[in-house]
């Protein structure tokens, strides 16, 4: 009798997640390369609002966050995308360098492929994947207070 896989690992990531956790985004890089437009903090920081609250967060942050998710999801399975163009995007936007259009195009073109390889996740892996990665900035952020 064959061996049922559990029904977690046959349901994979719906589209509608997919659009929540990768849409928001896309339309900022897809803004940035149409008009180069970014909201700006006093201290010429990159902005990005998360489309669900009133939270407002460094886009730097917020790219190398999802980098280092995925960057975990790698180190598991070596068909998940690179996610370098996003660190060299983040790594531009912490040091206030410029950005041309292959930095967004290759960004863009990253964050596709990592949908694409999303939509191929169960549930349970794309929980997990985001549950280790909390764990890590956590950890990060503890080393960082405990070596002040």
């Amino acid at each position: 009798m064959p061996r049922r896989q559990p029904l977690a690992a046959a349901v994979r990531t719906q589209p509608w997640r997919l659009d929540a956790a990768f849409g928001p985004l896309e339309a900022l890089l897809d803004k940035m390369a149409r008009d180069g437009g970014l909201d700006l903090s006093d201290d010429r920081a990159a902005l990005y609002a998360r489309w669900w609250g009133n939270d407002i967060e460094e886009l730097s942050l917020v790219i190398q966050g999802t980098a280092e998710t995925f960057d975990i999801a790698r180190k598991r399975d070596s068909a998940c995308p690179s996610t370098e163009p996003l660190h060299r995007l983040a790594g531009k936007l912490t040091a206030n360098e410029p950005l041309d259009i292959k930095d967004i195009a290759d960004c863009r073109h990253c964050v596709a492929q990592l949908r694409t390889y999303t939509a191929g996740r169960s549930q349970g892996e794309m929980i997990d994947l985001v549950q280790t990665a909390l764990i890590k900035f956590s950890m990060d952020w503890l080393d960082t207070q405990h070596a002040r």
